[in-house]
């Protein structure tokens, strides 16, 4: 969109919306997507330089952010019948640093930004070939890790959750 669509859609300033998209810009939050030329001026149209973000401000806000995902995902879990519980605050604070953990661990993944400017690859996609990725390039010892902190996680969401493990099948 242009900077006057954008701010006949926001019921802002076309100078306010530009000088928003200059920040965005700087910060590489947005992008020129083309530029038109109508009579003597010409149009510049912007676009998002990501199909999703996802914000963080300081480690504060990051836990913040991370007990909220958490918490609506167990209340999901259990409007579906799930879990029987939500997790409660001590509970959650295990939940959250296992995950913590379990992100530091992970395997660098050099081709994230190459996957993430395709194109041609949709949302879902890019996520897949994400984690295949990341699956690809973690050590043996990463994964091992991985895999022990998954088992703690599950464990800790069956406890805390109230809900009953199931028996494997071989």
């Amino acid at each position: 969109m242009t900077v006057s669509q954008i701010a006949g859609e926001l019921d802002f300033t076309p100078q306010a919306i530009y000088h928003h998209i200059r920040k965005m810009k700087k910060h590489g939050l947005v992008d020129v997507s083309r530029e038109e030329r109508v009579g003597h001026f010409i149009e510049t149209y912007y676009r998002s330089a990501a199909e999703i973000f996802q914000f963080s401000l300081g480690e504060g806000m990051t836990t913040c952010a991370n007990e909220e995902r958490v918490r609506e995902a167990a209340e999901g879990l259990q409007r579906l019948g799930i879990i029987s519980k939500v997790p409660e605050n001590d509970e959650m604070c295990k939940i959250i640093g296992m995950m913590d953990r379990m992100a530091r661990t992970r395997g660098g993944n050099k081709y994230l930004e190459r996957i993430a400017a395709m194109d041609d690859a949709d949302l879902f996609v890019k996520e897949t070939m994400m984690e295949f990725a990341e699956l690809v390039a973690l050590t043996d010892g990463q994964l091992k890790a991985q895999l022990t902190m998954r088992r703690e996680l599950r464990a800790l969401l069956r406890g805390c959750c109230g809900t009953k493990k199931r028996k494997s099948k071989g």
